[in-house]
């Protein structure tokens, strides 16, 4: 082998490129959060590098695919190490608990995207922003609640841009690529979140019987969580699955098409029923369970959580019972209630799909900022 040759295998394996933009996810599951803006900033000309982290295992090659289509570097399976390493002047993720200790980025900047539309400072752990240095806010909650737990936790100067949400941009874009749905019963989502009193395990599969009774059709969309845990719930959804056509189970590693189709959405703290109200401008029917709470120390910080002050805001809010909660959503399904503009201005910045536009351009000045 010749030294040219050598020099030309040893700089494929090792690309010393410096990026303008790292956008790294910790897993899989928290790669579309970041995904428009990416290819964004790929498209106004920055060089950009997209990075997986975890098992190898995971396979993650259709969710490379449109990056490589774009020409943007994009690798999975890569240890916290190695994509640190990766040099770079701005890091992104929508990844939380991701400190400079976990992934050491030699990024003058680390940006958070946030990857549900609900509070930060209930449904995480109290140090679950400590790391990023900047915060792309998906709405006016973001911004109040990053600047409150950066004084709190005395972490000192931080900086919040009002973005948007990044999924929305994805979500949007799909749901102009697809045609009207057949004629058919209407259609309920059923999205519980994780926590110890969510919806699933408090009444999920009485309530998809007590609809299915009342001639809807009902898609179960459960928290990633639950499929990672392999929570028992799952196999009575299947089961019930296996006895009635009405009813479907949706992975949220497999596809979104319910959020497309459903008339009606039925949640309880989970940030997707904000998703489904501001992507097809429907309201929903929120379910008063138990509250998500991942920092016991929410409270101190004075702020409601917008999961709790604007639920009410964009539809229904029912107790735990089976029988008022399908009541409730056969009212939201004749009714045909719009979710209002201004309610979803307490929860968003700016339309579905113009997230990445947005924070390109925060992006590119944080950049030109740090050139000066």
């Amino acid at each position: 082998m010749t030294i040219l040759s050598t020099a030309f295998m040893f700089a494929g394996l090792f690309d010393f490129r410096n990026r303008d933009v790292l956008f790294v996810s910790s897993s899989p599951v928290d790669e579309v959060w970041i995904r428009s803006t990416a290819l964004r900033c790929h498209a106004e000309g920055l060089q950009v590098e997209v990075v997986i982290c975890g098992d190898r295992r995971n396979r993650a090659d259709h969710i490379l695919a449109p990056y490589r289509a774009a020409g943007i570097k994009a690798r999975a399976g890569l240890s916290f190490a190695a994509a640190a390493r990766i040099r770079c002047r701005l890091a992104v993720t929508a990844s939380s608990s991701l400190d400079r200790r976990i992934f050491p980025t030699r990024a003058r900047r680390f940006i958070h995207m946030p990857h549900s539309l609900a509070s930060l400072h209930m449904i995480y752990p109290a140090d679950a922003f400590d790391g990023y240095d900047v915060l792309f806010a998906a709405g006016p909650h973001h911004e109040a609640e990053f600047a409150a737990i950066a004084h709190a936790r005395g972490l000192g100067p931080r900086v919040t841009y009002a973005v948007g949400y990044g999924k929305l941009d994805v979500l949007a874009q799909q749901l102009a690529g697809r045609g009207a749905r057949a004629p058919g019963r209407p259609r309920v989502l059923l999205a519980p979140s994780w926590g110890p009193d969510n919806l699933l395990d408090r009444c999920g599969v009485a309530l998809a019987q007590g609809l299915l009774a009342a001639g809807l059709d009902v898609v179960v969309r459960p928290h990633p969580l639950f499929f990672l845990d392999h929570a028992p719930v799952l196999e009575a959804i299947r089961a019930l699955e296996q006895r009635e056509p009405g009813l479907r189970l949706e992975s949220p590693f497999t596809g979104d098409d319910a959020i497309f189709d459903a008339d009606v959405l039925v949640g309880d703290y989970s940030g997707i029923g904000f998703e489904f109200a501001a992507l097809r401008g429907r309201s929903i029917v929120s379910v008063d369970v138990g509250l998500k709470v991942a920092n016991p120390a929410w409270q101190d910080l004075g702020l409601e959580p917008v999961e709790i002050g604007c639920r009410s805001r964009i539809g229904a809010v029912v107790a735990p019972v089976v029988e008022e909660i399908v009541e409730a959503v056969r009212r939201a399904v004749d009714e045909g209630a719009d979710v209002q503009p201004q309610a979803l201005a307490h929860i968003l910045h700016g339309r579905p799909g113009g997230c990445a536009a947005r924070a390109t351009a925060r992006i590119q000045e944080l950049l030109t900022s740090d050139r000066a």
